[in-house]
């Protein structure tokens, strides 16, 4: 939890002095932590639970069963368990994220690192203690993945808090401040925009191979041509219409009401929304890219637009209330409403009435446990069930509040229980039909999920209502925590430091990596190695924004990347053994005195980095700091002039086995060019992503996204173009990649499993760049840091 300002009180006679108050700030605070303490419990008994479903209860010998948990194994995962993959990490991201944040409450910085290792540790745990209980629990699968995954799902979880936990915390405090129709659209239009992106790009099964791609428009799954991927049947037809129509008519009310941009510009921006989705789409393997779905999101926003145009129409708020439509039409789009629900629902209508039928189905349903019927079958279509469930309800849950709002007689909360019920028994009239049905399952979960969103809609719809009777009052502002960059760095390094060295015990992790820990004293071998990756990818951010809100002048550029290199050098020097170096840099071939030639070596190579890293973070201050337009030119021209020079003394003079065999054609000058472009994708996209991080997410979010997503096959495909794709050594035949990234030398990676292992690489080394670089990129660090040399 950030902490809350200090209250000042203005009539205290004679006094400057701050004083603390039992006051709104602490009552702030004493809520959103008991909420996230809710919120914790909750989402870890939800986790426990979901783990163990269908909840088939075997039992099994105490030591059969630790037998077996000894030897489980890591499997080899192919593109139809990508998703499942996917979704142990994202499992336990908000199960770190929450319990951090519980346990943040305290100022002190050992406090707040111990509970960053606890959460941890205790996410861990919980993961393992899970793994071992599925033994129990046929058919669950027991498998290392699931413990890396969730690992890593609860380191990301951790980071996420350090990074914008803060943000989280003033974004769930302004829901309680909200203040008016205008700023809840706002409010509610982000988080709509949120899960319908996060919705279309599932199962996360994602893809940048080519040849993926292409079997995916081979096999029809990327329609080029609206209206021609049609289904046989009519009625499917015009369901899949109405519902990608439906989809985006919140999206164009909320953004009207927001009244930002004239109606034009909404919806445009919605339209390329849209169009931004299906290209996604393109690189996730199972889902259907269709421009088809672009013309409906463009008809479901253009009617959302003229729906809040209308209801805004008749200003002031008095007449406001009447533009919603008299309570007869209320009752008739009720009924319209409940007939679309129940069609949808009950379709196809071939109900069964035989007394052996209903007697099976009953007994099915009363004894099916919770959440069991969305374990068998894809995470994609679990989701996509929930939603269904929610969304249709939701509308239903608005228009029965709206009317009972009209209701003149009688106390107005006998009419708000009556809404409530009314949705109850609406959603259980749909399940109980649904039991004389043979195509359907009536379950207790889709009765809780469609009285939720029911319920949610009632409570949306009581809250605008609630607004319009409001006397105007200044909404109260919650001042932004102030964190120390360095303070965040220190938790960096010492998370780095952990994962390091777990990956020395994980096999999976190449060797070439698992090396770069040191045997004799892997501790604090892995704590140097993470200064230096910390260094290597936060320090040109550093110095970037240094250099372009400072008095320094362009021409000290150079000095800047020197000193990167030296330090990188000697961090480098105390964690790695020197063999591993040499592996990187070559051997010393010269006679040089000490280790004067491995550093000339190594700080030549190094430069490539230094040199599109802190290109990176000049493109990205530009956005807010107009100085660093300057920068780039001059960056432009050391880098003209740094290339051939790394280029000649690292491929050509030097010949360094390591290095030019994985280079296409031994090294030709158009390889340099391409391996150092896909360098610049991936430093470009950490650099945009850190400037959205260091901002709060409030500045920059939809290009840092957009520019993480692009890197995964931009960078690819520059670096498949400068990498060799077959060396013949040590008496087998395999491509750079696959010696980069694969196992050890005795189990190259196959295509499938390459492509994984790349794209996990790649987005671990740009989550580190982002989370290296944030605390010194983005609209806040940058105004921090001018307000400091004004000063």
């Amino acid at each position: 939890m950030p902490e809350m300002p200090i209250a000042y009180n203005p009539h205290s006679a004679g006094s400057a002095q701050p004083q603390r108050k039992s006051g709104p700030d602490e009552k702030n605070s004493t809520e959103t932590r008991q909420f996230l303490l809710l919120l914790a419990f909750a989402y870890t008994a939800f986790v426990i639970y979901g783990s163990l479903v269908p909840l088939h209860f075997q039992p099994h010998p105490w030591e059969e069963a630790r037998a077996f948990f000894r030897d489980i194994r890591y499997l080899n995962l192919g593109i139809g368990s990508r998703a499942d993959w996917v979704a142990n990490i994202l499992l336990f991201v908000p199960l770190a994220f929450v319990w951090l944040g519980t346990l943040w409450h305290s100022k002190i910085v050992g406090w707040r690192i111990a509970a960053t290792l606890l959460v941890l540790l205790a996410c861990t745990g919980l993961s393992v203690a899970i793994e071992f209980t599925q033994i129990f629990f046929p058919p669950r699968t027991v498998s290392l993945n699931d413990i890396y995954a969730e690992t890593l799902g609860a380191f990301i979880g951790i980071s996420l808090w350090w990074v914008i936990g803060s943000s989280v915390t003033r974004w769930y405090l302004g829901w309680r401040a909200v203040e008016g129709p205008m700023d809840l659209a706002q409010r509610l239009l982000y988080g709509y925009l949120f899960l319908l992106f996060g919705y279309n790009i599932l199962p996360l099964d994602l893809t940048i191979s080519p040849v993926e791609i292409y079997h995916k428009w081979h096999e029809g799954r990327i329609v080029l041509i609206p209206f021609t991927n049609g289904q046989a049947d009519l009625a499917q037809q015009f369901y899949g219409f109405l519902t990608d129509v439906l989809i985006w008519v919140p999206a164009g009310v909320l953004a009207s009401l927001t009244a930002r941009y004239d109606t034009k510009r909404i919806w445009l921006r919605l339209t390329a929304a849209a169009a931004m989705i299906e290209f996604l789409q393109i690189f996730v393997y199972t889902r259907v890219t269709d421009t088809t779905d672009i013309l409906t999101g463009s008809l479901g926003s253009a009617i959302g637009i003229w729906l809040a145009i209308r209801w805004r129409a008749g200003e002031p708020a008095v007449k406001q209330a009447k533009a919603v439509g008299n309570t007869s039409g209320l009752i008739a789009g009720i009924l319209l409403w409940l007939a679309l629900i129940f069609a949808v629902f009950w379709y196809p209508f071939d109900f069964r009435t035989d007394g052996a039928f209903l007697h099976s189905r009953l007994t099915e349903a009363t004894t099916r446990v919770p959440l069991a019927i969305y374990y068998f079958g894809t995470e994609y279509r679990a989701v996509t069930e929930v939603l269904h469930k929610i969304g249709f309800f939701f509308p239903l849950g608005i228009l029965l509040a709206l009317l009972a709002g009209k209701i003149r007689s009688g106390p107005p909360s006998l009419w708000k229980m009556a809404a409530l019920a009314s949705t109850g028994i609406v959603a259980g009239s749909v399940e109980v039909g649904q039991l004389f049905l043979p195509g359907k399952f009536a379950d207790l979960t889709d009765w809780v999920l469609e009285i939720a969103g029911g319920w949610a809609g009632c409570a949306l719809a009581w809250r605008i209502m609630s607004m319009r009777h409001q006397r105007v009052r200044t909404t109260p502002v919650i001042p932004a925590p102030r964190h120390s960059p360095w303070l965040f760095a220190g938790g960096l390094v010492l998370g780095l430091a952990l994962l390091l060295l777990a990956a020395t015990y994980i096999p999976e992790v190449p060797y070439n990596v698992r090396k770069l820990i040191g045997q004799e004293h892997p501790v604090l071998s892995s704590l140097a190695l993470a200064c230096a990756v910390a260094w290597i990818f936060g320090f040109p951010a550093w110095a970037a924004r240094h250099l372009t809100t400072g008095s320094q002048r362009p021409e000290y550029l150079p000095a800047y990347l020197l000193l990167h290199g030296i330090v990188a050098w000697f961090l480098l020097r105390m964690s790695a053994p020197l063999e591993m170096i040499h592996k990187i840099v070559g051997s010393p071939i010269l006679d040089w005195p000490w280790e004067w030639e491995s550093i000339g070596r190594f700080i030549s190579l190094f430069a490539l980095w230094s040199v599109v890293s802190f290109g990176a973070g000049f493109i990205s201050l530009r956005s807010w700091l107009p100085k660093a337009s300057g920068f780039i030119w001059v960056w432009s021209v050391a880098t003209l002039a740094l290339l051939p020079v790394i280029y000649i003394v690292v491929i050509r003079y030097a010949a360094t086995d390591n290095l030019t065999e994985l280079l296409a054609g031994g090294g030709t000058p158009k390889t340099f060019l391409w391996v150092a472009a896909g360098l610049f994708m991936l430093a470009l996209a950490g650099a945009q992503l850190a400037g959205a991080l260091g901002s709060g997410m409030r500045v920059g979010t939809m290009r840092g996204v957009l520019w993480s997503i692009a890197s995964f096959p931009l960078a690819y495909l520059a670096l498949h173009a400068g990498f060799e794709s077959y060396i013949i050594k040590y008496g087998q035949v395999f491509s750079a990649f696959q010696f980069l990234l694969s196992q050890d030398r005795a189990h190259y990676a196959t295509p499938m499993e390459l492509l994984l292992r790349y794209g996990f690489a790649h987005g671990t080394l740009l989550f580190a760049i982002a989370a290296s670089q944030a605390p010194f990129l983005g609209h806040n660090a940058c105004k921090s840091n001018i307000a400091q040399h004004q000063n």
